[in-house]
């Protein structure tokens, strides 16, 4: 290999060297460079969407807060199996088709299964549902696009106040 570079006249030698430094530097632009602005790029995008959904779930705590304040006093018992009580719920606010599977879990526990939901509609039905006496055990959400969630949740008996 030192032969031949040394076989080689000046000015090719020259040209080789300068086509030797744009390829490494084409190289260190599509391997280090490039992957490392897009990341950053994705980044800056993902920290935007996550501030929108934060925003997104302050409002829908206070909104449910407030909810939730709202009917505290107004308690109307529901009589027999609680999962008859939470599906005549569910239908009663037309959330069938969001409604992926209801289960019973125990003795006075069911659990929900929700795909995409509107936060509103929820809202609404869980408050309906703790006027009714049913409580919220566990709440699992997830943002799937503008004011709507997936999730699980685990409503039980709530006892008397």
């Amino acid at each position: 290999m030192k032969h031949w570079w040394v076989s080689l006249a000046v000015r090719e030698r020259y040209t080789l060297l300068v086509g030797a430094f744009f390829v490494l530097g084409a190289l260190g632009y599509a391997i280090l460079w490039r992957p490392l602005d897009r990341g950053i790029t994705l980044n800056r995008v993902r920290v935007t969407q996550l501030k929108s959904d934060l925003q997104w779930m302050q409002a829908a705590a206070a909104k449910m807060r407030s909810l939730q304040a709202s009917g505290q006093g107004h308690r109307v018992a529901v009589p027999g199996p609680l999962a008859v009580a939470v599906d005549a719920s569910v239908r009663q606010h037309g959330l069938e088709k969001a409604v992926t599977r209801l289960e019973v879990q125990g003795k006075g526990t069911v659990g929900v299964s929700l795909s995409s939901v509107g936060f509103d509609a929820l809202l609404r039905w869980l408050g309906d549902l703790q006027r009714q006496g049913i409580a919220i055990g566990r709440l699992d959400l997830t943002p799937v696009g503008l004011g709507r969630v997936h999730g699980t949740l685990r409503l039980v008996r709530a006892g008397p106040r």
